[in-house]
């Protein structure tokens, strides 16, 4: 009697323990569950910010190239059109004070004078000094979805107002947003406040289209909640864009979604008859695997985070994060009683290199600069790509003297180095302007080394001035 107690109490702990290792197994792969849609979800926030700081350094640009292009009392329009290439816009105008047209490209005359801020609500905003980012709107020549950005700027006749559009989906965004997800099937929409598409992972959406046109079951969903999933089995999550009149939404397939804790799930009753079997082992291999899912969870999540702060062009650091770069090392000059200087270097005659030859000998050539200027400064000097052709180095350590000559050894390099187009050689220069740090914000140190920059184009190019 007493031996089969012994077996029955046996039997009963191992029962016991396959009741536990498998209430275990299954609240362990509940909390990957919502790791995963927690970091989905994560993802959407990453695209939604890149799509917001695109969107935000975009306006700065305008603003900044309006007031230094498009300030003087009378515009030319070559100057006007000169600004709107750089931009890559199909469409601009130029408005004053009152809303009246002053420019537009492409050129049409009988524009001219008219009050547009009662026609479009976001030139009606940037006319009061806020930017603006409009609703999608078919583009005149080739009716395709197109949006605009207007920006306000003080000029010495007061307020103007500068706008431009463009089809956003042939721009990074539109090509980040093809890349958002490595998941096959994947559904990712940037849509304005009307329901209209701005730019889509899809490439068989041609035109004008609404979320509803182009997957009505996604749009029934994002009307109810902000996240889950579809009847058609498409898990989902949307985001507002700051600043602008969009949203985006993610939709993948669930079965996709948590592949690496539903192949678990499905043997879940040999897993525990294992564990009854083998006890300890088998929830040790079980948690082991999901560990491991969690951690390739976390480093696509990383990766993300990395793509959110990089250019996609030249490799560098994006605008905002060298200005988070600055931000650092002005604090730690300040500390530490060290010097601090950057440098503004600008390429020369670069429109006419994208102009002569195309955009992508233009492209080959900012890579190219920032291959040298990266190779030519210290391990712990800081390269970005600040806008357009304009990068800034930030050097710290280092005086007004040392950093001149840094500047012109990186002048000297480019200078030497052609980019080569086919048995063509073009030559390459840069004007650079030198600013050290003297107490002053770093808006201030930023704006004298752009000053400087600018005194050595007026100056011939391909030189170094210092502030």
């Amino acid at each position: 009697m007493r031996h089969l107690t012994r077996k029955v109490l046996l039997l009963l702990a191992w029962a016991l323990l396959c009741v536990l290792s498998g209430g275990l197994l299954l609240s362990a792969q509940r909390q990957s569950e919502r790791d995963i849609t927690r970091v989905f979800e994560d993802r959407t926030d990453v695209a939604a910010r890149l799509t917001e700081t695109y969107t935000r350094d975009l306006l700065d640009q305008e603003r900044r190239v309006a007031g230094r292009e498009l300030s003087s009392p009378s515009v030319s329009a070559q100057d006007f059109e000169s600004v709107t290439n750089l931009f890559g816009y199909e469409a601009a105008v130029l408005l004053d004070a009152r809303g009246r047209v002053l420019r537009v490209a492409p050129a049409k005359a009988p524009l001219i004078g008219q009050d547009l801020t009662k026609k479009y609500a976001h030139l009606r905003t940037a006319a009061t000094g806020r930017t603006a980012v409009s609703t999608v709107v078919p583009s005149a020549a080739k009716g395709i979805p197109i949006v605009a950005f207007a920006t306000p700027f003080e000029s010495g006749q007061g307020r103007r107002v500068f706008s431009g559009a463009f089809d956003v989906r042939t721009t990074p965004i539109g090509a980040y947003l093809r890349k958002v997800t490595p998941l096959e099937g994947a559904r990712v929409y940037l849509y304005d406040s009307a329901g209209t598409i701005v730019a889509s992972s899809r490439n068989d959406l041609l035109g004008l289209k609404t979320l509803a046109q182009a997957d009505p079951e996604l749009a029934r969903a994002v009307t109810r909640a902000t996240a889950g999933q579809t009847g058609g089995g498409y898990q989902y999550s949307t985001r507002p864009v700051a600043g602008a009149p969009w949203r985006l939404v993610i939709a993948v397939p669930s079965a996709q979604l948590f592949e690496p804790i539903n192949g678990s799930r499905r043997y879940l009753p040999w897993l525990l008859w294992a564990a009854a079997v083998l006890g300890g082992l088998a929830c040790s291999l079980l948690v082991g695997n999901l560990l491991s899912s969690r951690i390739k969870l976390r480093d696509a999540n990383q990766s993300l985070d990395q793509l959110a702060r990089i250019d996609a062009l030249t490799g560098l650091y994006n605008r905002r994060q060298a200005q988070d770069s600055l931000d650092e090392a002005s604090a730690n000059a300040h500390r530490h009683e060290q010097p601090l200087s950057v440098l503004m270097i600008d390429v020369d005659h670069f429109k006419q290199i994208n102009d002569n030859y195309g955009h992508d000998t233009g492209d080959e050539a900012l890579r190219l600069i920032a291959d040298i200027v990266r190779t030519t400064l210290r391990a712990g000097d800081v390269l970005g790509r600040w806008g357009g052709e304009e990068f800034l180095a930030i050097l710290p350590s280092t005086g007004r003297s040392g950093a001149t000559r840094v500047a012109e050894r990186v002048r000297e390099a480019i200078s030497s180095t052609p980019v080569v187009v086919g048995d063509q050689l073009i030559s390459l220069s840069v004007s650079i302007g030198v600013a050290a740090h003297s107490g002053e914000p770093n808006d201030a140190l930023v704006a004298a080394a752009d000053t400087a920059m600018y005194a050595a184009k007026a100056c011939g190019r391909d030189r170094v001035q210092t502030e």
